[in-house]
């Protein structure tokens, strides 16, 4: 299984400017399916969405983010193409590295190993890919099944969308960090504790 690099280089290399996907939610759900996530594709008009829950029980831990990246601009001003990850200096550069592929693949990485350790977790792990998160104007309301909104089971909801943001649902925080190997690294340590 490819790690957090590997995957948002995948996750660039997908086309997914607003408001189309890339096949980008489709590759995640692929992903979490094998780790024991049961992926439901959301659909809200032209936006796409991914609901992913390994688990019945509470807590639930929600990892949530958008997969969808703005145009690139002048690609004149691009010192590569913006579709083809590259590393230079120790980085990564592509459309949506920074905001917010690598976030994803942190999550999804972080998810697949905490379940590999620990196979018979208590609680909920879940994730939430957003297409477009700067139009659809909402965040949890509506896009979490209602089941799970509804039931109070959502717990705590570790997001960021480029600002580190961490938004919590029963006071909890779980996860608060500024780059995506920390959140991945915090995210599970913090979980693995609590479960």
């Amino acid at each position: 299984m490819a790690g957090a690099l590997e995957l948002a280089q995948e996750l660039i290399r997908r086309r997914s400017v607003t408001p189309e996907d890339g096949g980008c939610q489709d590759f995640i759900a692929a992903r979490l399916a094998a780790a024991g996530f049961k992926c439901e594709p959301m659909r809200f008009g032209e936006v796409s969405n991914l609901w992913a829950r390994r688990g019945t029980a509470r807590l639930l831990l929600c990892f949530a983010g958008h997969t969808d990246v703005v145009p690139t601009g002048p690609l004149a001003e691009w010192h590569s193409d913006p579709f083809t990850p590259t590393l230079r200096d120790g980085k990564l550069y592509g459309r949506g590295a920074a905001d917010m592929k690598s976030s994803i693949a942190a999550f999804v990485v972080a998810a697949e190993a905490f379940v590999r350790e620990r196979s018979a977790h208590g609680g909920s792990i879940a994730f939430l890919g957003i297409l477009p998160i700067v139009h659809t104007g909402v965040f949890i309301d509506g896009l979490v099944p209602s089941e799970d909104l509804s039931s109070g089971t959502v717990e705590a909801v570790a997001v960021d969308g480029g600002s580190s943001a961490v938004r919590t649902m029963g006071g909890t925080q779980l996860a608060s960090a500024p780059d995506p190997d920390s959140w991945a690294v915090t995210a599970y340590v913090q979980a693995a504790d609590y479960y």
